[in-house]
């Protein structure tokens, strides 16, 4: 341990502050208590683990840095007496040696093996400073204890002084409450600390639990919330910290509890006063909940309390997983620690998606606005964000150090290819030069009469105008040969040659794209297999991705820091608890397969494929068995062996179910114990599930409490909720069938996510959900061509938020007059519309009259027809075109008058 050293100016300051109030106590009305006043006297007794906060430690603290147990500090007018013991005094003789403004004198007690006599004359000199002494402020109301206050009591008895005590607890916290810009600075960081730790933590811990009714016990969150400054085995949880302001740089070796953190519910009891030992009756899931929380961080103490009230009805309904009964009004489904209204399905009118964007309107403003201050203070520093990061630099490509490493075949003037040096050798004017495989761009072949050509063309800056000219060059204004031709009789060389240059280049640029690929999977720590007992076991699952070989099945199981996935080949998949991101359990109801997933932090390789997405399955149904021929059969007529084998698959679908989500929890558990931070287990909910094509197939994707997720079949799609940074949804038009959602994440250089050809009957459902979890949402007529758009914003962040961010996107609810300046905004992002529309004839020519109307719309009145006739007027088109044809094509050619509707609806509209 460092040894202690006091902060001798540091003393002087708030030495002086205290005698300033004292020589002033009659003329401020907080300091009265100090007038008229003989001495001060602090007294600290001997340090327990189980007292609570006591003023004289904090005024000590606040003067000399540290906390000194079984230590007298007398006050007079004239000088300040230190009583301490010997070692106590070693420390405080620099305070004496500074020469201070009221000079230190100091009495060292001597050690419990030296004679009782020499302690006896040093008190008894202490006592005789209080001889003419008759009124002592001091702190009147705390109890101390120990050898020296016992000593002291007999000697201060054996002399006969009695002194009147005052009280002056009011006069030193007035005294103590001037803080200078220092103070102030550590006060902020610990009430940061103490508000983050509440907020982030304990709050959403807490609600967890009463959402999923999880047991815990009072005993084990007050461990979880103690882990979270980190001990001597582990550090602290800097994924928490991060969350709070300027945190990062708080050295958490001087961040301490004040006391125990204090959670209560109605199966602990309620008690005011701090309690030393939290409960281990598990947690109420109704009623009250109490939370209090003490920080102390370089002897600034901070508190934060909080009261929580969860009402319980007896008839609400719990979301589950099965099918429930349809409510007549909106059912209430929890996700993401909101809820969530479902409209029914049959739903989904213009007006009931317009109740819903005018009732999610001003939510979404707030989170617009509050996504535009979250982008100026993560760039206010200006400059470009992580999208510089990514870009090409220039690099140097050695082919050999030195002449002497140049190989013999170059001694003949002649095109020579080193593959182990990926270096191809050019004769220049009789001099061998080597150009690195990365310095050429390709090479060319041309025949001409006897002759067979060689055109091997060099990588130089300005040969193309298109985005894949981004090669940066050291000086892109020197002088750059572009290409070198050669010319032979040889043509079977030059082919030769030709053809092992474009080979050397493929094989380079494949390689440079594995690293690429490979340069985010991590080398997971070693597993450390569990002792003393039998780790717990799945058996009979098969892994996603598939191992190399035969298919079959193996066995999971949990050891101390992670799962280790055996299969009957004695193949293994080691995944560790600290880089699983999420786990889910899906049950295999209306589904052919149980499954645990995990979702990882960073990709591991698994054979020779890179994912970041493990999962353990089992098949529900049972093919192997077939009941066709047994003797059962002989004796039954009709469906009564239908009926049974019904039953059976219901109820081995059950035990499925509650198999797995066993084990799934055992796994949360245990990893929970194994990081110090709770991994949650995730259930997808299978009522809030819509379809999309978020890869090439059509998929049925679900919410869950943290996500939006498709792990019925590969490939995976997680998608987490906390790292979306705004939700376009496009495509947005009556009369068409489906509109398109795309994410785009906080970091702005991952690339947005597309999920296409979602129903529109789901939007009332989707807008509700991307709501109720706190995404912003924006809306668009059209699709927009993401890729330039954040490569603009990826080029300068702070500038793209300073010029209001997302701004250019509608908020759907929006007033009618806000939407013409959005519309514009929005064209100009838009580089496909045209490609996008002409995907679908009867959309592009939605958009097409749309626009002739805007451009006309100077001259339009309200004279405009209605529905009703136009609907009238489409009707006998139809029978026209219907008579003409003979009855035939009438459906295709039905779908021409109503191109008209988009127009007629403006006009009415306006």
């Amino acid at each position: 341990m460092a040894p202690v050293e006091l902060d001798t100016v540091h003393y002087n300051v708030r030495m002086s502050i205290i005698y300033d109030a004292w020589s002033s106590a009659s003329d401020f009305e907080e300091y009265n208590s100090m007038s008229n006043l003989d001495a001060l006297l602090l007294i600290s007794g001997e340090h327990s683990e189980d007292d609570v906060p006591r003023k004289t430690s904090a005024v000590q603290t606040w003067l000399l840095g540290y906390e000194f147990p079984s230590t007298f500090i007398l006050m007079q007018k004239n000088r300040v007496t230190f009583l301490c013991s010997s070692s106590k005094a070693k420390i405080l003789e620099p305070i004496r040696a500074s020469s201070p403004r009221i000079p230190v004198e100091i009495l060292a007690l001597p050690k419990a093996k030296d004679a009782t006599a020499n302690t006896q004359e040093i008190m008894n000199n202490f006592i005789a400073l209080f001889t003419n002494v008759q009124r002592v402020g001091t702190l009147t109301k705390e109890e101390q204890s120990g050898k020296a206050i016992s000593d002291y009591k007999a000697a201060l008895q054996a002399a006969g002084h009695n002194f009147e005590g005052i009280d002056i607890s009011v006069a030193l916290g007035a005294a103590m409450a001037i803080k200078d810009e220092e103070e102030l600075k550590i006060i902020r960081t610990t009430s940061n600390l103490c508000n983050t730790l509440v907020a982030s933590y304990i709050l959403p811990k807490l609600e967890t639990i009463i959402d999923k009714e999880k047991p815990t016990s009072h005993a084990a969150l007050v461990s979880l919330v103690e882990h979270r400054l980190g001990d001597n085995e582990r550090a602290a949880d800097m994924k928490l910290w991060s969350k709070g302001r300027n945190l990062t740089d708080v050295d958490f070796a001087s961040v301490e509890f004040v006391y125990v953190p204090q959670i209560q519910s109605a199966a602990s009891g309620y008690n005011l006063k701090l309690v030393n030992e939290p409960s281990s009756a598990e947690i109420s899931f109704k009623g009250v909940l109490i939370t209090s929380v003490g920080l102390k961080y370089k002897d600034v103490a901070r508190e934060s309390k909080d009261c929580l009230f969860f009402f319980q009805q007896d008839n609400e309904e719990k979301p589950k997983p099965k099918s429930a009964p349809k409510p007549a009004s909106p059912a209430k489904k929890i996700a993401g620690g909101k809820a969530l209204r479902t409209a029914t399905r049959s739903g989904g009118g213009a007006e009931n998606v317009q109740t819903v964007r005018t009732k999610n309107y001003p939510h979404q403003v707030e989170l617009h606005a509050k996504r535009q201050s979250e982008g100026l203070a993560r760039y206010e520093s200006g400059g470009g964000g992580g999208g510089g990061a990514e870009r090409k630099t220039w690099k140097r490509f050695v082919s050999y150090k030195g002449d002497a490493a140049l190989p013999t075949e170059i001694s003949e003037p002649k095109i020579y290819i080193d593959k182990k040096a990926l270096t191809v050798v050019l004769p220049i004017n009789g001099y061998a030069v080597p150009f690195h495989i990365n310095t050429i761009k390709n090479a060319s072949k041309n025949d001409e009469a006897e002759y067979v050509y060689l055109r091997i063309n060099l990588q130089t800056p300005g040969q193309l105008t298109g985005k894949k000219e981004d090669t940066p060059f050291e000086d892109p204004d020197a002088t750059f040969i572009r290409s070198l031709t050669y010319r032979s009789l040889n043509r079977m060389r030059f082919d030769n040659l030709f053809t092992s240059i474009q080979q050397l280049k493929k094989d380079v640029n494949k390689k440079e794209q594995q690293k690429k690929e490979l340069a985010d999977v991590v080398e997971q720590d070693k597993l450390e297999e569990l002792k003393g007992r039998r780790p717990h076991k799945l058996p009979d699952v098969f892994p996603r991705p598939a191992l190399d070989g035969k298919r079959l099945p193996g066995d999971v199981e949990i050891h101390q820091n992670g799962l280790r996935y055996t299969s009957m080949a004695n193949q293994r998949v080691d995944v560790l608890f600290s880089n699983i991101k999420h786990l889910f359990f899906q049950p295999c109801d209306n589904e052919l397969v149980v499954i645990i997933h995990c979702h990882l932090r960073s990709p591991i390789m698994i054979g020779k494929k890179k994912t970041k997405d493990v999962q353990f399955y089992r098949e529900a149904t049972d093919m192997q068995f077939d009941e066709t021929g047994n003797r059962k059969r002989k004796h039954r007529y009709g469906d009564e062996d239908e009926i049974e084998m019904e039953q059976a698959e219901r109820k081995r679908r059950t035990q499925l179910n509650k198999e797995f989500k066993a084990f799934a929890e055992k796994i949360s558990e245990a990893a929970t114990d194994s990081n110090g931070e709770p991994l949650e287990l995730d259930i997808p909910y299978t009522e809030l599930a819509f379809e999309g094509v978020p890869f090439r197939t059509n998929v049925k994707l679900a919410p869950t409490m943290d996500c939006l997720v498709y792990l019925t079949d590969p490939p995976f799609l997680v998608a987490t909720l906390a790292e979306i940074e705004i939700a376009s949804l496009e495509r947005v038009q009556f009369g068409l069938k489906h509109f398109d959602l795309v994410f785009v994440f906080h970091d702005l250089t991952r690339q947005p996510l597309s999920i296409n050809s979602i129903p529109s009957s789901q939007l009332n459902n989707v807008m509700e959900w991307l709501n109720d979890v706190d995404v912003p949402v924006a809306e668009s007529q059209i699709n927009l061509n993401w890729g330039p758009i954040m490569k603009t914003i990826n080029d300068d962040p702070a500038e793209f938020f300073a010029g209001g961010g997302w701004g250019f996107l509608t908020i759907p609810g929006a007033p009618a007059g806000g939407d013409s300046s959005a519309s514009e905004e929005e064209s100009s992002y838009d580089e496909s519309s045209d490609g996008a529309s002409s995907s679908e004839p009867s959309e592009s020519d939605f958009d097409g009259d749309d626009a002739s109307d805007d451009d006309d719309m100077s001259g339009m009145d309200d004279s405009g027809e209605d529905w009703e006739e136009m609907e009238e007027k489409a009707a006998k088109s139809d029978k026209k075109k219907a008579d003409k044809r003979g009855g035939g094509g009438g459906g295709s050619d039905s779908d021409v008058p109503k191109k008209k509707k988009p127009a007629a609806a403006g006009k009415s509209k306006r």
